[in-house]
C-alpha cells in the first residue's frame, strides 16, 4: 500500500526535481537545465567542435537516414533520467523521456513519418533486462503523434558485445549484420527510435536493412546524443 501511495502521489511531479508538473513530463525548470546540442552536424546531430552543415563522415560516407533528430545531449541531467529509465528498471522514466522527444519533434517541423521502428534487442539482452527501452519511448511517442508503431518489422538476430564498452569502429563492426528484415515496414517513411546515439553505427545499420527493403524516407529519433 505505501509503493502505491508513493506512485500516485509522484504520478504527476517531474521526475527529475519532484515539483508539480501535470502532463507527467518535466517541468520548465528541468527542460531549461537540459544540455543543449550547441554546434552539430545537421544530418547526424554529432556535437562539433565549430559551427559546420555536416561533420566529416557524413559528407564521406552519407548514411541511409535523412536526418537525427534530439532535444539534448547526454550530459547532466538528461544522462541521469536515461540511466534510472534503462539500467535502473524505472519504466515509468519512458513517459517524460517519450514526452521530451515528442515535444522536440513537433519544433523541429517538417512532415511525421507514417510508422515508428524502435531499435530491437536480441532475445536473450531482453530476459535479462526485462524490456526493451527503445520500444516503451516509442510507445509514448506513438500516442503523443499519433503515429503508428511498428515493432515487429527488424529483428535483432545476432546478440552483440554491449556498444558501452567499445570503440567507434569496434562499434560498427560489432553491428555489421546484426539487424534483419523479418518483413516489409508497413510505409514507405519511417523514423527509427533509441535512447541514446553515440557513434550513430546501431542507427546506421538499422537504416541500411531498412532502405534495402525500399523505405524511401528514414529519420532517426534519439533521447540524447552522445559524444562520439
Amino acid at each position: 500500500m505505501t509503493g502505491l501511495l508513493t506512485q500516485r502521489l509522484f504520478a504527476h511531479r517531474c521526475p527529475l526535481c519532484r515539483v508539480p508538473e501535470t502532463d507527467g513530463g518535466l517541468c520548465r525548470r528541468c527542460l531549461d537545465a537540459l544540455p543543449a546540442l550547441g554546434p552539430h552536424c545537421r544530418i547526424c546531430c554529432e556535437p562539433l567542435a565549430v559551427p559546420a552543415p555536416a561533420c566529416a563522415r557524413c559528407l564521406g560516407d552519407p548514411p541511409c537516414y535523412e536526418r537525427v533528430l534530439t532535444p539534448c545531449r547526454y550530459a547532466p541531467v538528461a544522462d541521469r533520467l536515461i540511466r534510472e529509465f534503462k539500467y535502473g528498471r524505472r519504466l515509468e522514466r519512458s513517459v517524460p523521456i517519450g514526452k521530451l522527444l515528442a515535444r522536440h519533434v513537433r519544433s523541429a517541423g517538417g512532415t511525421l513519418p507514417c510508422c515508428l521502428v524502435p531499435v530491437p534487442l536480441h532475445h536473450e539482452r531482453i530476459r535479462q533486462r526485462g524490456f526493451n527501452q527503445s520500444l516503451e519511448i516509442a510507445r509514448v511517442l506513438a500516442a503523443e503523434l499519433g503515429v503508428e508503431l511498428d515493432a515487429a518489422c527488424v529483428e535483432k538476430t545476432r546478440r552483440t558485445v554491449p556498444q558501452t564498452a567499445l570503440g567507434a569502429k569496434r562499434r560498427r563492426r560489432n553491428l555489421k549484420g546484426a539487424f534483419h528484415l523479418r518483413r516489409r515496414p508497413r510505409a514507405q517513411s519511417v523514423a527509427i527510435v533509441d535512447d541514446v546515439m553515440t557513434t550513430g553505427a546501431t542507427a546506421g545499420e538499422m537504416a541500411k536493412v531498412l532502405a534495402r527493403a525500399g523505405v524511401a524516407h528514414i529519420e532517426v529519433w534519439v533521447a540524447a546524443r552522445a559524444v562520439a
